[in-house]
C-alpha cells in the first residue's frame, strides 16, 4: 500500500516546500529604515514599514556588553527602544555630559520625508524614559537619505558628524557631494579621522556667517583638492571668512582663494596673500581693484616675498591672521605630536562637536 503511493510522495514534498518558501517570502518584509542610537553604546535597528525590528547591528564595546544576549527581532521599535534606554540608564551611561543621538537612515526605496513620523515616535519614547529617570540628557535627531547613508558608511563617518551638520541646516545633497570629495586621491583614513570634525565645523561656521550652502561647498571642495592631506583645509576656509569680514563679496572671495592656491600650491603663504588682500580692501580699494593690485604683485614677483610692500599700514595679519611664513614652525611642532593624535580618534560618548570655531579659535 505504501509502495503504491510513493509516486505521490515527491510531488507532495515539492508542493510543501514551495508553500513554505512562498509563506516565508510573504512574511519577510523589506527594510524601511535603519535607526541608529548613538550615546556609547551605539547600535542600529533595521525596521520594516510597520516599525517592527528586522535586524540589529551592535557597535563595539558597551553595545556588545549590554545587548549581545538580547534579541530585538520582531519587536515593535517603541518596545525595543524602551528596553535599550532602560539598560543604558541602568548602566549609568545617561549622564548630563552626554547626548543621545537618534539618526534615521532611509533604506533603499524610502524617502527622508517618509521617516519623519517614525523619528517623532522614537524620540517620544526616549524622551519619556529620560523624564521618568529624571536624567537631564538632551536628545538630538537627524533624518538621512539613502545616498548620504551609503557615502558616510564608505568613509566610516559616524552619524554624530553629519547629524550635527543636518541639524545646522546642511542638506543631504551637499553632504553627499562633500563626502564624495573626501574620497579623492591622496586622502588617508588617518588624516580623514583627524580632520573631519573640524572640516564639518568650518562648514557650519560658513553658514552661520551667511555664506550660501553652494558657495560653502565650493570653498571646501577647492580646499580639499588643494590639500588632500586635509591639514590646511580649515585654514583656507577661515581665510575665506577673513575676506568676507573685510568686505569682499562671497564670489570675489572665492576667486581670491582660488588665486591664492594657484600662486602658492604649497599653501605656506596662503594666509599672507589673504591678509594682504584684506588690508587692501580696508584701505578703501574695491574688490576688483584689490584683486588687480594683488595680481600685478604676483606677476612681478612669483616668489611672493614682496607682498608686504603692497600695503602701507604695517605687516599684513595685524588683525590676528596667521602669516604664512610663520606657519612652518607651527606645522613642524604639530608633526612632532602626530604619533599621539590617534588617541583622539575615539569619539565614544561624544556625539556632539566640542564647540563652534575650534579650528581657528573663532
Amino acid at each position: 500500500m505504501l509502495s503504491g503511493n510513493r509516486k505521490f510522495l515527491v510531488p507532495l514534498l515539492v508542493i510543501a516546500l514551495l508553500a513554505t518558501s512562498l509563506l516565508w517570502t510573504f512574511r519577510a518584509r523589506p527594510a524601511f529604515a535603519h535607526i541608529t542610537l548613538e550615546v556609547n553604546p551605539n547600535l542600529t535597528l533595521t525596521v520594516d514599514s510597520r516599525n517592527r525590528v528586522l535586524a540589529v547591528e551592535l557597535g563595539e564595546g558597551k553595545a556588545q556588553e549590554l545587548f549581545a544576549d538580547t534579541d530585538f527581532r520582531h519587536m515593535p521599535l517603541e518596545a525595543a527602544l524602551r528596553q535599550i534606554t532602560a539598560k543604558i540608564e541602568a548602566a549609568g551611561l545617561l549622564t548630563p555630559e552626554r547626548r543621545v543621538l537618534l539618526t534615521a537612515h532611509a533604506a533603499t526605496g524610502t524617502t527622508p520625508e517618509q521617516l519623519a513620523p517614525l523619528v517623532k515616535k522614537a524620540q517620544a519614547v526616549i524622551d519619556v524614559h529620560i523624564r521618568e529617570a529624571a536624567t537631564a540628557v538632551p536628545v538630538a535627531t537627524a533624518i538621512v537619505s539613502a545616498p548620504l547613508s551609503e557615502a558616510a558608511k564608505r568613509l566610516g563617518v559616524l552619524p554624530s558628524v553629519y547629524a550635527e551638520l543636518i541639524a545646522g541646516g546642511i542638506s543631504n545633497e551637499t553632504l553627499v557631494a562633500l563626502f564624495g570629495q573626501l574620497t579623492g586621491e591622496g586622502i588617508t583614513a588617518k588624516n580623514f579621522r583627524k580632520e573631519i570634525r573640524d572640516i564639518a565645523e568650518s562648514l557650519l561656521d560658513m553658514r552661520e556667517e551667511g555664506i550660501s550652502e553652494a558657495t560653502a561647498l565650493q570653498v571646501l571642495q577647492k580646499a580639499i583638492k588643494a590639500d588632500p592631506a586635509l591639514r590646511e583645509v580649515t585654514t583656507i576656509v577661515y581665510d575665506f571668512l577673513d575676506l568676507i569680514e573685510a568686505g569682499f563679496a562671497p564670489e570675489t572671495a572665492l576667486t581670491a582663494i582660488a588665486r591664492a592656491i594657484t600662486a602658492d600650491p604649497t599653501l605656506r603663504e596662503h594666509s599672507t596673500i589673504v591678509a594682504v588682500l584684506a588690508d587692501l580692501k580696508e584701505e578703501g580699494l574695491s574688490d576688483t581693484e584689490a584683486l588687480a593690485k594683488l595680481e600685478l604683485a604676483i606677476t612681478a614677483d612669483p616668489t611672493l616675498r614682496s607682498l608686504d610692500d603692497l600695503v602701507e599700514k604695517g605687516p599684513p595679519g595685524t588683525r590676528g591672521r596667521a602669516l604664512g611664513r610663520n606657519k612652518d614652525k607651527d606645522r613642524a611642532d604639530e608633526d612632532k605630536d602626530d604619533e599621539d593624535d590617534d588617541s583622539d580618534d575615539d569619539d565614544s560618548g561624544k556625539p556632539d562637536f566640542p564647540g563652534k570655531g575650534k579650528a581657528r579659535g573663532r
